[in-house]
């Protein structure tokens, strides 16, 4: 049996990582941080505002061609690879038996697969 694994782009939740700067006038220096979003929070007691930085996550499209190396290569099957078009495709030559097992992990890595 002739499987094909197919890239393709999808979207992924990555953590946003930002330099941000801002100059604190009680210390009279330049603050640096790094982090998802920079706000200033008004303390009462103190009547000021002071800086905090939230993490954050975006939405950024990725391609699926480093989880279907990372899959092929862990060998948990009994698969031979027939071709392979770099950023593009993998073609696998696997038995009906190896497939049944593969074929879930593969549906939840989120991979298309094509079988011929």
């Amino acid at each position: 049996m002739e499987v094909t694994l197919k890239a393709h782009t999808r979207r992924v939740k990555k953590k946003n990582d930002q330099d941000f700067s801002w100059y604190d006038p009680n210390t009279k220096k330049m603050c640096h941080g790094r982090g998802g979003q920079l706000t200033f929070e008004y303390n009462t007691y103190t009547k000021k505002r002071t800086p905090k930085i939230i993490d954050q996550d975006i939405n950024v499209n990725e391609n699926s061609w480093n989880d279907i190396l990372s899959w092929v290569k862990q060998k948990n099957y009994d698969l031979t690879v027939q071709e392979i078009v770099p950023g593009v495709e993998v073609v696998l030559d696997c038995d009906d038996y190896d497939w049944y097992k593969a074929e879930k992990e593969l549906r939840d890595l989120g991979i298309i697969y094509e079988v011929t």
